[in-house]
């Protein structure tokens, strides 16, 4: 599976811990192509929401 930067996934974060988000919901993917395609196999992503917050 080839992931480029600020494509959104749906990702179980599993149960939640304290405030952070949890279950399923769409992550856009952070780092440039070049690291997501590397051979270390971890991807950075940002959960999404649509709460906002002042």
């Amino acid at each position: 599976m080839t992931i480029f930067q600020g494509e959104i996934y749906w990702i179980d974060l599993g149960e939640p811990q304290g405030s952070e988000p949890a279950y399923l919901r769409p992550c856009v993917v952070v780092p440039n192509d070049a690291l997501n395609q590397s051979q270390i196999g971890t991807v950075i992503v940002c959960p999404l929401t649509t709460n906002l917050r002042v």
